[in-house]
């Protein structure tokens, strides 16, 4: 289980060196697994030179086998992204493929956006996962709420909805998973919606690492007396800035 924990440590991608001190964005990503190894995952990479592509996903269950398909998943995902260029297309053939090889009837909900560094322009697709807060640049984070698509690998030859907004100059997208506001204490409360809005509005205007940080912290302290099973959690703000030129 050490090794494996390794191995999916290092499948995740680091925001050093290559994302971090950008002149046009601010990136930070965390993933806190309950145990040895989980079903979490995040990814971030360049489509072409001004194009970011980001997702985080959640596969059902925990351990072993939710880890396998946490991998498969990752790299199918990331890898027709590429090869497609196109959100909706990456979800839908990934989707096919997971339930020709699911015989324990596990999903996965995942969250895919592409930005256009040049215009702000954000396409994204939400297939079952947790809706994101988004901050604009002299505003408070909200929860975006939308219509969802089915999750990945449940029903075939499903069909995925981009949808599209814009990004302005300062303003912020955070994206999670279902770790951060299930978390639990010892009375059984959930941290929620409301705590997962409350901390991040009182860092809003820090560096994207210094927001992944208070939320695990202010998460960690509220399920102290608590296992960390409570606390699977990805996060994944984003920060627009005004570019010169």
């Amino acid at each position: 289980l050490y090794i494996a924990e390794s191995i999916q440590k290092h499948m995740l991608p680091s925001a050093e060196p290559d994302f971090t001190d950008q002149p046009c964005y601010d990136l930070a990503a965390s993933m806190r697994p309950a145990k040895e190894i989980g079903g979490d995952f995040y990814d971030f990479f360049m489509l072409s030179d001004d194009k970011l592509a980001f997702l985080i996903a959640d596969v059902s269950g925990k351990g072993v086998p939710a880890a396998l398909v946490m991998a498969i998943g990752k790299t199918m995902l990331k890898n027709y992204m590429k090869e497609t260029g196109n959100i909706a297309d990456a979800f839908r053939i990934t989707n096919n493929v997971l339930l020709d090889n699911n015989s324990e009837s596990m999903f996965i909900t995942a969250y895919a956006g592409l930005l256009d560094l040049r215009t702000g322009e954000l396409q994204y697709v939400n297939a079952g996962h947790e809706d994101p807060f988004i901050k604009c640049a002299d505003g408070e984070f909200i929860l975006r709420k939308e219509r969802h698509a089915i999750v990945l690998g449940a029903m075939e030859n499903m069909r995925y909805k981009v949808h599209t907004t814009v990004l302005h100059p300062g303003d912020r997208i955070y994206i999670y998973t279902d770790g951060v506001p299930e978390a639990h204490n010892a009375n059984l409360q959930m941290f929620g919606m409301e705590g997962t809005s409350d901390v991040l509005n009182s860092v809003k205007d820090e560096k994207a690492s210094d927001v992944i940080d208070a939320v695990c912290k202010s998460v960690e302290v509220f399920a102290k007396a608590v296992e960390l099973d409570w606390v699977e959690t990805i996060m994944f703000p984003y920060n627009l800035v005004e570019t010169q030129g």
